[in-house]
């Protein structure tokens, strides 16, 4: 499980800077029932929550971020 939320939440990245889809949109292309869930686990994993890290623009590139 948790190999696909790392791949999930790397995508998820991917949508927030790339899209201007919706955090609900974006938890349901990537595979959650809902963004108040998606946002929950993005934050454990990130730090923040998704839409701070649209905000923000952090932009991290993927070598720099460990998930383990």
């Amino acid at each position: 499980i948790q190999y696909l939320t790392k791949l999930r939440i790397e995508q998820s990245i991917v949508l927030l800077r790339e899209t201007d889809a919706t955090i609900d949109q974006i938890a349901r292309s990537i595979g959650f029932t809902n963004g108040s869930y998606f946002s929950k686990v993005f934050r454990e994993w990130v730090g923040c929550p998704p839409g701070e890290f649209r905000v923000a623009r952090v932009h991290l590139s993927f070598s720099q971020m460990f998930f383990n």
